[in-house]
Protein backbone atom coordinates (compact mmCIF):
# COMPACT_ATOMS: atom_id res chain seq x y z
CA UNK A 1 0.00 0.00 0.00
CA UNK A 2 1.35 3.10 -1.29
CA UNK A 3 2.15 6.35 1.55
CA UNK A 4 -0.64 8.50 -0.06
CA UNK A 5 -3.00 5.54 0.87
CA UNK A 6 -2.09 4.60 4.04
CA UNK A 7 -2.14 8.90 4.84
CA UNK A 8 -6.03 9.02 3.49
CA UNK A 9 -6.82 6.11 5.17
CA UNK A 10 -6.26 7.23 8.58
CA UNK A 11 -7.40 10.75 7.85
CA UNK A 12 -10.62 8.62 7.06
CA UNK A 13 -10.47 7.24 10.28
CA UNK A 14 -9.97 10.07 12.18
CA UNK A 15 -12.52 11.93 10.30
CA UNK A 16 -14.85 9.26 11.26
CA UNK A 17 -14.31 9.60 14.77
CA UNK A 18 -14.34 13.16 15.77
CA UNK A 19 -17.81 13.49 13.82
CA UNK A 20 -18.95 11.00 16.88
CA UNK A 21 -17.89 13.54 19.10
CA UNK A 22 -20.73 15.73 18.84
CA UNK A 23 -23.19 13.46 19.01
CA UNK A 24 -21.77 11.09 21.82
CA UNK A 25 -21.24 11.50 25.78
CA UNK A 26 -17.57 11.72 25.78
CA UNK A 27 -15.19 11.02 28.71
CA UNK A 28 -11.46 12.20 29.01
CA UNK A 29 -9.97 9.64 31.82
CA UNK A 30 -6.66 10.75 33.22
CA UNK A 31 -4.64 7.84 34.85
CA UNK A 32 -1.90 7.51 37.14
CA UNK A 33 0.10 4.89 39.03
CA UNK A 34 3.44 3.88 40.36
CA UNK A 35 5.29 0.87 39.20
CA UNK A 36 8.89 -0.37 39.38
CA UNK A 37 9.37 2.79 41.48
CA UNK A 38 8.86 4.87 38.43
CA UNK A 39 6.19 7.11 37.73
CA UNK A 40 3.15 6.13 35.21
CA UNK A 41 1.08 8.43 33.74
CA UNK A 42 -1.52 8.78 30.88
CA UNK A 43 -4.97 10.06 29.36
CA UNK A 44 -7.91 8.04 27.57
CA UNK A 45 -10.78 9.94 25.88
CA UNK A 46 -13.48 7.07 25.27
CA UNK A 47 -16.60 7.66 22.83
CA UNK A 48 -19.60 5.85 24.54
CA UNK A 49 -21.49 3.83 22.40
CA UNK A 50 -24.63 1.85 23.57
CA UNK A 51 -24.34 -0.82 21.10
CA UNK A 52 -20.79 -0.76 21.94
CA UNK A 53 -19.83 0.48 25.40
CA UNK A 54 -16.90 2.74 24.21
CA UNK A 55 -13.91 3.13 22.17
CA UNK A 56 -11.59 5.79 21.72
CA UNK A 57 -7.64 6.83 22.01
CA UNK A 58 -5.26 6.24 24.90
CA UNK A 59 -1.54 7.63 25.97
CA UNK A 60 0.49 6.46 27.88
CA UNK A 61 4.23 7.71 29.91
CA UNK A 62 6.26 5.66 31.79
CA UNK A 63 9.25 7.10 33.25
CA UNK A 64 12.62 5.30 33.43
CA UNK A 65 14.17 4.03 36.58
CA UNK A 66 18.04 3.16 36.00
CA UNK A 67 18.33 1.60 39.56
CA UNK A 68 15.71 -0.62 39.47
CA UNK A 69 16.62 -1.42 35.77
CA UNK A 70 12.65 0.42 34.77
CA UNK A 71 12.63 1.20 31.15
CA UNK A 72 10.84 4.03 30.48
CA UNK A 73 7.94 3.85 27.22
CA UNK A 74 5.31 5.91 25.60
CA UNK A 75 2.27 4.26 23.99
CA UNK A 76 -0.32 5.29 22.42
CA UNK A 77 -3.48 3.59 20.37
CA UNK A 78 -6.85 2.88 20.04
CA UNK A 79 -9.02 0.71 21.91
CA UNK A 80 -12.76 -1.23 22.31
CA UNK A 81 -14.31 -0.95 25.85
CA UNK A 82 -17.11 -3.39 26.87
CA UNK A 83 -19.22 -2.09 29.86
CA UNK A 84 -21.19 -4.09 32.16
CA UNK A 85 -22.69 -1.95 34.76
CA UNK A 86 -24.57 -2.72 38.12
CA UNK A 87 -25.67 -0.01 40.08
CA UNK A 88 -23.01 2.27 40.81
CA UNK A 89 -20.30 -0.08 39.60
CA UNK A 90 -19.09 -0.24 35.96
CA UNK A 91 -16.79 -3.22 35.38
CA UNK A 92 -14.88 -2.79 31.93
CA UNK A 93 -12.50 -4.79 29.88
CA UNK A 94 -10.14 -2.66 27.79
CA UNK A 95 -8.58 -3.94 24.00
CA UNK A 96 -7.35 -2.56 21.22
CA UNK A 97 -3.71 -2.02 18.98
CA UNK A 98 -0.96 0.96 19.81
CA UNK A 99 2.48 1.86 19.03
CA UNK A 100 4.76 1.56 21.74
CA UNK A 101 7.91 3.36 21.87
CA UNK A 102 10.99 1.65 24.78
CA UNK A 103 13.51 3.72 26.13
CA UNK A 104 16.93 1.50 26.46
CA UNK A 105 18.31 1.51 29.38
CA UNK A 106 21.79 2.07 30.43
CA UNK A 107 23.33 3.30 27.02
CA UNK A 108 20.79 0.83 24.93
CA UNK A 109 19.19 1.64 22.14
CA UNK A 110 15.38 2.68 21.70
CA UNK A 111 12.97 0.05 20.12
CA UNK A 112 9.35 0.72 19.10
CA UNK A 113 7.34 -2.07 18.70
CA UNK A 114 3.54 -2.55 17.97
CA UNK A 115 1.03 -4.49 20.05
CA UNK A 116 -1.56 -4.50 22.09
CA UNK A 117 -3.05 -2.76 25.11
CA UNK A 118 -5.39 -5.34 27.78
CA UNK A 119 -6.73 -4.32 30.63
CA UNK A 120 -9.97 -4.73 32.90
CA UNK A 121 -11.21 -2.42 35.83
CA UNK A 122 -13.68 -1.25 37.96
CA UNK A 123 -15.24 1.98 37.90
CA UNK A 124 -17.42 4.07 40.69
CA UNK A 125 -20.01 6.22 39.84
CA UNK A 126 -20.51 9.48 42.31
CA UNK A 127 -23.49 11.66 42.40
CA UNK A 128 -21.71 14.46 40.25
CA UNK A 129 -21.13 11.86 36.92
CA UNK A 130 -17.32 11.84 37.91
CA UNK A 131 -16.48 8.13 38.42
CA UNK A 132 -12.94 6.80 40.29
CA UNK A 133 -11.42 3.51 39.61
CA UNK A 134 -8.82 1.25 38.96
CA UNK A 135 -7.52 -0.54 36.15
CA UNK A 136 -5.09 -3.36 35.78
CA UNK A 137 -3.37 -3.80 32.03
CA UNK A 138 -0.73 -4.91 30.08
CA UNK A 139 0.89 -3.65 27.14
CA UNK A 140 2.19 -6.54 24.54
CA UNK A 141 4.38 -6.57 21.76
CA UNK A 142 3.77 -8.80 18.76
CA UNK A 143 5.99 -7.38 16.01
CA UNK A 144 9.84 -6.78 17.17
CA UNK A 145 12.14 -9.70 18.51
CA UNK A 146 14.35 -7.56 20.30
CA UNK A 147 11.82 -6.71 23.15
CA UNK A 148 10.28 -9.15 25.47
CA UNK A 149 6.59 -9.54 24.68
CA UNK A 150 5.13 -8.03 27.72
CA UNK A 151 6.58 -4.54 27.70
CA UNK A 152 4.50 -3.33 30.36
CA UNK A 153 2.30 -4.74 33.50
CA UNK A 154 -0.24 -1.24 35.38
CA UNK A 155 -2.23 -1.11 38.13
CA UNK A 156 -3.64 2.62 37.29
CA UNK A 157 -5.71 4.80 39.01
CA UNK A 158 -8.18 6.75 37.15
CA UNK A 159 -10.82 9.24 37.40
CA UNK A 160 -13.91 9.69 34.52
CA UNK A 161 -14.62 13.19 33.57
CA UNK A 162 -17.57 13.22 30.92
CA UNK A 163 -17.29 16.08 28.46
Amino acid sequence: MSFSRKVFFILCAFTFSFAELASAKNVLQPVFGLGGAALRAGVDFEIKDKSLGGYGFYGRLYTENEDTGENGALAFGGFVRPHFRKGAWDFFATFGPGVIQVEGINGADDETAIGAYWGIGLNLLTKHSITFGVEAAKLYNFLNSDLRTNIKDDLMFRINIPI
